[in-house]
């Protein structure tokens, strides 16, 4: 769970966080600590008379060096300066109040004097310690370590000590209960180290891949608690990067970039509790380069006994297209036109076979012609066109004129006819001819008409589609 607390006001440089793996070994013993910057529950109890009261805490920054002693001269004027062989370390630690009866003081979890460590288990004494309350105090939130709490309260407490710079970074004795049979409080152990900071984690499952001519698009996995993240571009997988911006989104779209170049991309989680701000790991570096984008709405329809029309949709910074066919779905596709229009007839083809066909963008970059990925594949067969000029007309009072013309490649025509216009309808003539004169019929009664072309392959009549449908009385 993300904390919610008051942010420092003072804007001192960060310590950089760095991402580790928590051991699975038994934690909260001195041989296997817990990391001190996340957040661990525990029942806080000093004497067997204490009533147990459920604590959380962590470290939410850490200062050392010129910007601990910085804190330090502004918060506390009166603690001494750090000599050589010194070192101040400033320890911002939130604590929250869960549950228990009574007050509970930070102090009885963790003391200012009391509870600071070195790695070979020796307690460490400090030189001196710093106080930051009182008229003079820029921090927000802050309180005394004796402060007392009451259930629900989130607060935070700074610990500073003076101590010699051998120390390293302490080890936290953390009170954690009572051990009544031994009549001693229970302790657990926290280490302070950056290198064991688990805050964040890294964005995972990054992926970066060609958004058109002069663009990429980078996702990753969401983090439900980050507050954004960073996105950082280079030319070389070796080289430097350099910062593009902050989204808080799971995605990011670089433009303006060179088609066909390769650009690696980083990127870190970004966790605000105020200012300042908490960084994950920069992430495993992922490579793309942009291309043409990849054609989209391939259609593919006949456009008589013999041709198809391919078209397609107009690809962003294409300087032309490519056109391939197949005679099966996910068979060998070969190049049949390069084209810099959004369609193509493709003729001399055999009626009633089908035919599959993908297309390529490309965009000339110098001499060269950089491609896109093929589109989806787009079947169709070459089928006689649909008559044209379709007409029905009264001949006689019973008899009707049906009209049309001519088809390209056809055998001939079929004339369909129906009581209605939406029953059904049944062959009431095939001709070779462009016209019919259908007698015979009752006067004053709607017939209604419509006509298709017919192509004779092989011995079977292969239809094309039929015309609207007209109708007229004898």
């Amino acid at each position: 769970m993300k904390k919610k607390v008051s942010a420092l006001l003072l804007v001192f440089f960060v310590l950089t966080l760095f991402q580790t793996t928590i051991a699975d070994a038994p934690a909260g013993t001195y041989a296997s600590p817990f990391s001190a910057w996340t957040e661990h529950t525990y029942v806080s109890q000093n004497a067997i008379a204490d009533i147990p009261k459920a604590v959380e805490s962590d470290i939410m920054w850490m200062y050392t060096g010129q910007d601990a002693q910085s804190i330090i001269e502004e918060e506390d004027p009166g603690a001494p300066s750090a000599a050589a062989g010194q070192r101040w370390i400033v320890l911002v630690y939130h604590f929250h109040y869960a549950s228990g009866t009574g007050t509970f003081k930070p102090s009885d979890a963790i003391s200012g004097t009391t509870s600071f460590y070195n790695a070979n288990g020796t307690q460490i004494t400090p030189i001196a310690t710093a106080s930051f309350s009182g008229p003079r105090s820029q921090l927000e939130s802050v309180v005394p370590d004796n402060t007392p709490l009451n259930v629900g309260d989130d607060v935070l407490v700074l610990y500073g000590i003076l101590v010699p710079t051998s120390v390293g970074y302490p080890y936290i004795r953390v009170n954690s209960g009572f051990d009544g049979s031994a009549s001693s409080p229970v302790y657990t152990w926290s280490t302070t180290d950056p290198e064991d900071i688990f805050y964040r984690n890294t964005p995972t499952n990054i992926k970066a891949v060609s958004n058109g001519f002069d663009s990429v698009k980078l996702t990753w996995a969401a983090d439900d608690e980050a507050d954004g993240y960073q996105v950082y571009r280079s030319t070389s997988s070796s080289g430097a990067y350099t910062y593009l911006g902050t989204t808080t989104s799971a995605g990011y779209t670089d433009t303006g970039l060179t088609t066909n170049s390769t650009y690696y991309y980083e990127i870190l989680t970004v966790v605000s509790l105020g200012t300042p701000y908490m960084y994950s790991h920069l992430s495993v570096p992922v490579s793309a380069k942009p291309v043409a984008t990849v054609p989209g709405s391939v259609k593919a329809a006949s456009a008589g006994y013999s041709s198809i029309k391919v078209t397609w949709g107009k690809v962003s910074g294409a300087s032309g297209y490519q056109v391939f066919r197949s005679g099966s779905s996910n068979g060998t596709y070969s190049l049949i036109s390069t084209t810099s229009s959004t369609s193509l007839t493709n003729t001399g083809l055999k009626t009633n076979t089908t035919y599959y066909y993908k297309v390529k963008a490309y965009r000339v970059v110098g001499s060269s012609k950089i491609y896109s990925g093929y589109s989806s594949a787009a079947g169709a067969k070459p089928i006689p066109g649909t008559p044209g000029s379709f007409k029905v007309a009264r001949a006689s009072s019973s008899s009707i004129k049906v009209s049309w013309s001519a088809v390209a490649g056809a055998s001939g025509y079929q004339v369909l006819r129906s009581a209605s216009a939406n029953g059904t309808y049944t062959s009431v003539k095939a001709t070779s001819s462009t016209s019919f004169a259908n007698t015979g019929l009752v006067k004053g009664r709607a017939y209604f008409y419509k006509v298709r072309a017919y192509r004779t392959v092989s011995g079977a009549m292969v239809y094309g589609g039929c015309t609207a449908v007209l109708s007229a009385k004898p």
